[in-house]
């Protein structure tokens, strides 16, 4: 299907984060309440528990 590799397709400026999960369809609007599958809950809680180590540029 698809030819092109991803390796070096974006620039590196700090970090970057990939999180591959069923389809855009199955995510809750609201991270924070999703109560039907924990990951994206999980995820959210994650980020947030770090926000303070995380540099904003």
């Amino acid at each position: 299907m698809y030819q092109s590799k991803l390796a070096g397709t974006a620039t590196s400026y700090d970090r970057h984060l990939f999180l591959c999960y069923k389809s855009h369809e199955t995510w809750p609007a609201r991270l924070e309440a999703s109560d039907s599958d924990l990951l994206p809950k999980s995820f959210s809680a994650a980020l947030k528990a770090r926000k303070d180590d995380i540099k904003i540029k």
